[in-house]
């Protein structure tokens, strides 16, 4: 194996799947990934996951965990909720891209607050200890990955050098926050991320799963929640394989850990 080093330049984590993210410094990945990722979900009544795909205004939802586990959600015009630590009790599941994922409800009064600020019938869902959903490829030795309400993998990795060569492109540049990224890594060349096998951040490994395929949420500005069409179409033009576009790759990880901004990050190929 090959290998080169850069830097860790940015930490991404998405408490309520497909709401506002929250930049962080430093962070630690539990079993399942980076703590507090997508450990909540928007579900429709029927129990399905609801994206900025069919809500775009889920882009303006801000969501905060605090350190007693409480989620704290703010919306514009709208008043501040907090949903208390153990709150849900009411099992349930929610489909997410076909999986079966265990969950717990959150109650009426978030489900309530959240309708009004969407527009339709949600219910909030919290990820069950129970949850088995697995990543869909395990780590070398066989082990599998447990997943929260992510899409399909534990993290999500872009380089700094992909967005500047996509925004190189463009005649708005956009930021990395259209494409919700956990780690954004840097000292590489453009869309290297797409084949380095390991990346190494002090004693975690991560594994390269597959590229990650784009969809019209890239094309959401997640300042305003106002829908255009790129960069989706002009990553088109020169991302596409198989009829897809793909930006970014998705890794999981070898074990639990603490990663910061800045961390020294060993590829491999």
């Amino acid at each position: 194996m090959t290998s080169e080093s850069g830097r860790i330049t940015g930490i991404y984590y998405y408490p309520v799947k497909s709401c506002r993210g929250i930049a962080a410094t430093s962070v630690e990945i539990a079993e399942r990934g980076i703590s507090n990722d997508r450990n909540w979900v928007v579900a429709s009544v029927e129990g399905k996951a609801l994206t900025q795909r069919e809500l775009s205004q889920m882009a303006l939802i801000e969501a905060n965990v605090d350190n007693g586990g409480n989620l704290t959600l703010k919306a514009p015009d709208r008043a501040t909720f907090t949903v208390a630590h153990g709150n849900g009790s009411s099992a349930t599941t929610v489909d997410v891209w076909g999986n079966q994922c265990a969950g717990v409800d959150e109650g009426d009064d978030v489900a309530n607050w959240l309708g009004a600020y969407l527009g339709t019938p949600c219910r909030l869902v919290r990820v069950a200890e129970n949850n088995d959903r697995q990543c869909m490829a395990p780590l070398p030795d066989g082990s599998p990955v447990k997943l929260t309400f992510v899409d399909g993998c534990s993290l999500l990795v872009i380089s700094q050098e992909s967005l500047d060569d996509l925004n190189n492109r463009l005649a708005d540049p956009v930021t990395i926050k259209r494409f919700r990224p956990n780690i954004v890594i840097s000292g590489f060349d453009a869309y290297s991320e797409d084949d380095f096998a390991e990346l190494q951040i002090g004693e975690i490994t991560l594994y390269k799963v597959q590229q990650c395929e784009r969809c019209v949420i890239t094309t959401i500005d997640p300042e305003t929640a106002q829908k255009g069409i790129e960069p989706l179409k002009t990553m088109s033009t020169y991302r596409r394989v198989e009829k897809k576009v793909n930006f970014g790759a998705y890794y999981l990880h070898s074990k639990p850990g603490k990663i910061k901004v800045g961390d020294e990050v060993i590829a491999r190929k």
